[in-house]
């Protein structure tokens, strides 16, 4: 009996135990890590916090967690592991000089976090990577320029006098230059992320380009497509004969309408007596 109800037990655990879980959405979304830190304009380390920086956290898988700082430069983001990340800071016209508890990486954009020497909130399982914002230990960004060059060319031949633009996508203020001689331009602008564009007489418009622009020079040559029509008032210049034909047309064909209409009319013969009446002193014989 005792057997029997042994395995009766056994049989109900086993059953519990294969019910899936009810986990509630917190559970499920609950955070596993944070990373936090504070980023501050270099040269006023701790005074001046620098506000909407990109920061991104990537994974050994290459999989990216960002987030943005807020007014006071304090960024949290969550992760689901804590060993093998990168971090990397953004912001227009802003280069990362420096950052604690991170080692650079070459030809990479991204710093790698040292999270074992990094402070550690085991009941928050947070990680703060820079001292309290009050603090000197932040993360430094720091104004820098950067320079795109490169050549417009027109098969194999180069253009000159072609408007080369850079429209900034996160940012302000356009930049242009004139291809010279050699068709050769050379851009200076804050570093960041920017659409390029040429235009040139006799040229349709390039088709756009994003540049990354960095503290290392950027190359980007164009090329060209001759226009075949050149356009007027938004059209080309066969568009705009049909358009000018189309409206020559409607205006025969009124003045038609009008001189039909005049002739159609009554015939109409009027005698006017332009004679003075007879001099009174005129005697007749």
């Amino acid at each position: 009996m005792k057997g029997k109800i042994l395995l009766a037990v056994i049989m109900v655990a086993l059953l519990v135990s294969a019910l899936p879980i009810d986990r509630t959405d917190a559970e499920v979304t609950a955070p596993n890590y944070l990373i936090e830190g504070y980023v501050a304009e270099g040269g006023s380390i701790g005074k001046i916090p620098m506000g909407d920086v990109t920061v991104r956290i990537k994974d050994m898988q290459g999989t990216v967690f960002e987030g943005k700082t807020d007014r006071d430069g304090r960024f949290s983001i969550e992760v689901p592991a804590n060993a093998g990340l990168s971090i990397a800071f953004t912001a227009f016209g802003y280069t990362i000089i420096s950052c604690p508890n991170t080692s650079t990486q070459e030809g990479s954009e991204y710093l790698t976090l040292d999270l074992t020497a990094a402070a550690y909130n085991s009941a928050t399982r947070t990680y703060t990577i820079t001292s309290p914002t009050s603090g000197m230990q932040c993360a430094i960004m720091a104004a820098s320029s950067g320079v795109v060059k490169g050549t417009v060319y027109f098969g194999t031949e180069s253009i000159k006098d072609v408007t080369v633009t850079l429209t900034p996508i996160n940012g302000e203020g356009v930049h242009e230059r004139n291809t010279d001689e050699r068709g050769y331009y050379e851009i200076i602008c804050p570093t960041g992320t920017y659409m390029l564009t040429a235009g040139g007489k006799g040229f349709n418009d390039s088709s756009e380009m994003i540049v990354n622009v960095t503290s290392s020079p950027s190359t980007a040559n164009i090329t060209m497509e001759k226009s075949e029509l050149k356009k007027y008032l938004g059209l080309d210049m066969a568009h705009l004969l049909m358009l000018v034909g189309v409206i020559i047309g409607i205006l025969l064909a009124a003045a038609a309408w009008l001189l039909g209409k005049r002739m159609k009319g009554p015939n109409r013969l009027e005698i006017f007596d332009d004679s003075s009446e007879e001099d009174e002193d005129v005697r007749y014989p």
